[in-house]
């Protein structure tokens, strides 16, 4: 891998129970409206970082943040 520079975390994935409340709570803390607006995932893209809300923790049944 000679010549590449770390990239650091992009994608966070958040499990959350209610996703209109997380996402209405994550537009007010971010400042910006989702990009992707679903009712099975709300994402957000700030200053290259992707944040995702998924409901109940998905099909992969996720119980804390997966970056």
């Amino acid at each position: 891998m000679t010549g590449s520079s770390p990239q650091g975390i992009k994608t966070v994935l958040h499990p959350v129970s209610d996703l209109a409340k997380a996402k209405a709570v994550y537009a007010a803390l971010l400042g910006i409206a989702p990009q992707t607006d679903s009712p099975y995932y709300v994402g957000f893209e700030a200053e290259g970082q992707h944040i995702g809300l998924v409901p109940g923790g998905g099909p992969q049944g996720m119980t804390s943040p997966v970056a």
